[in-house]
């Protein structure tokens, strides 16, 4: 009887939120299994041990983490180019927001969808939106490749820390199988996994999982290792001090002598010097008024490329497209007409396309933004589409 209850156990799907093998709505069994069809190497970790992870072949997925993460040991995993993926809202793995800086919110529209802020990224190209379930959301300094428009916070961002990358996901539930077939998911999720897998790494998911041991590369601070290495200097004060008992004069004890404190500082030095563990991660916070300027910026030109019916950003249009749109939609309102086609054209001078705006000063963002409101305003008056806050998901 125990024997087929063992049995039973072991066919009994996993039921587990986020879990790889659960096929109910809230599992990833179906990510799990896209996975396995395009072959990317990733491997479900019950128990992760940092000493025996290689940041040049490995790539730890952080899926909604049952655990504290120590911000420490994930530092240096990325300093010396590990690549990570974390995905969380407001569970265990939102100590890591936390260190960069980043205030997790929650978006309180019902499916939330985000849209792409980046062009050319293997992230965002050929996508066109994301469907999310109540998720959190964020205010970066650099443009994220994901974002919602409705409230100008960031779904999805890439952050290069020391030689490793790490990509921050608010959302756990927009791979759940559940959501897997809405938006561009799907594709988002093939992309993401071939991120990961880039350049021959190997892949671990972590979602229920403990965690042990130290980077082998850096030194733990607890560990005790600077005590035995003074401990070894102690020992050879105390050689030093035998010989010379026994050789009260000459040349030899003259030698040790000099040699013992000599010894004494070389390593003192060195230890000084070993890697530590404790790494500093990436600020990420949110002090940064023109940051939220152009957070804001990039939000109202999705809205406003929606509303003129242009499947691309509107920077990022030929420039006689974008007069001629201009043209057809706002004909009746010539200063604002042209208001808008000198937007753009600045828009496209900025740089704004490649993801890093520039030489563009605080009094001419808040024009833009100005200029992009009021189009919204005006689109919003003539009531030909819902009102611009408005997103729902079109099945």
């Amino acid at each position: 009887m125990t024997s087929w209850l063992l049995v039973l156990l072991c066919l009994t799907p996993q039921s587990g939120e986020y879990h790889p093998r659960n096929p109910d709505w809230n599992g990833l069994s179906s990510f799990w299994e896209l996975a396995g069809e395009r072959r990317v190497p990733i491997e479900l970790v019950k128990e992760l041990d940092w000493s025996r992870l290689d940041p040049a072949v490995h790539t730890l997925m952080f899926w909604s983490p049952e655990i504290w993460i120590p911000p420490g040991k994930l530092w240096a995993f990325l300093h010396q180019g590990g690549h990570v993926v974390l995905a969380e809202d407001f569970r265990n793995g939102a100590n890591l927001f936390v260190d960069m800086g980043l205030m997790l919110l929650p978006e309180k529209a019902r499916f939330p969808v985000a849209v792409p802020l980046v062009d050319g990224h293997p992230l965002t190209s050929g996508l066109g939106r994301l469907v999310t379930n109540h998720p959190a959301s964020f205010v970066p300094v650099q443009t994220p490749l994901w974002a919602f428009p409705d409230s100008a916070r960031a779904l999805v961002l890439e952050v290069p820390v020391g030689e490793g990358r790490l990509l921050l996901v608010s959302d756990p539930s927009l791979l759940i199988n559940d959501m897997l077939g809405r938006g561009d998911n799907r594709a988002f999720a093939l992309r993401m996994l071939q991120w990961a897998a880039g350049r021959d790494r190997r892949v671990f998911l972590l979602t229920d999982f403990t965690e042990r041991n130290w980077p082998a590369w850096v030194e733990d601070e607890n560990s005790g290792q600077r005590k035995s290495l003074r401990e070894h200097v102690r020992e050879m004060a105390r050689s030093v001090r035998d010989l010379l008992a026994r050789h009260e004069s000459g040349a030899r004890a003259a030698a040790i002598l000099l040699l013992g404190p000599f010894v004494y500082l070389v390593l003192w030095f060195s230890s000084q010097g070993t890697t530590q563990l404790s790494r500093k991660p990436p600020t990420l916070s949110t002090s940064s008024e023109m940051a939220r300027l152009w957070l804001r910026m990039l939000a109202l030109t999705e809205l406003v490329s929606r509303r003129l019916g242009s499947d691309k950003p509107i920077y990022t249009l030929p420039a006689r497209q974008a007069r001629a749109l201009a043209q057809t939609h706002l004909s009746d309102v010539p200063v604002l007409r042209d208001r808008f086609v000198r937007m753009v054209a600045g828009l496209e001078r900025s740089g704004l396309q490649q993801g890093t705006p520039r030489a563009v000063d605080h009094s001419q963002l808040l024009e833009w933004i100005d200029v992009a409101e009021e189009v919204l305003r005006l689109f919003d008056e003539r009531d030909e589409r819902v009102p611009s806050g408005a997103f729902e998901p079109r099945e």
